[in-house]
């Protein structure tokens, strides 16, 4: 599970891109979403990348990097809070 200390992400589930959980923890709204989550206040039966799923509402465009086995997403929060293109491993999107 995700906990949160002093607005900071302090665990990360395996196969969660750490970039896209640091830039969550510097948006207030996202910060306290997850820091219910963690405490089980909201959906606490969701798995962690299930909630984070909900949390950025993945409206995804995914673009293939052959030479790295990567794709590149782009994420909006339900907050209107465009995240910068990342490059993550498609498994963040598998559930």
């Amino acid at each position: 599970m995700l906990a949160s200390t002093s607005g900071v992400i302090v665990s990360l589930m395996s196969g969660i891109d750490v970039s896209i959980l640091e830039y969550l923890s510097r948006c207030d709204q996202c910060r306290d979403y997850i820091a219910r989550i963690s405490r089980g206040v909201d959906e606490p039966y969701m798995t962690v990348t299930r909630s984070l799923n909900k949390l950025i509402e993945l409206r995804v465009v995914r673009v293939d990097d052959e030479s790295s086995n990567e794709y590149k997403y782009h994420y909006l929060t339900p907050f209107g809070l465009e995240l910068a293109t990342m490059i993550t491993r498609s498994r963040i999107c598998d559930e």
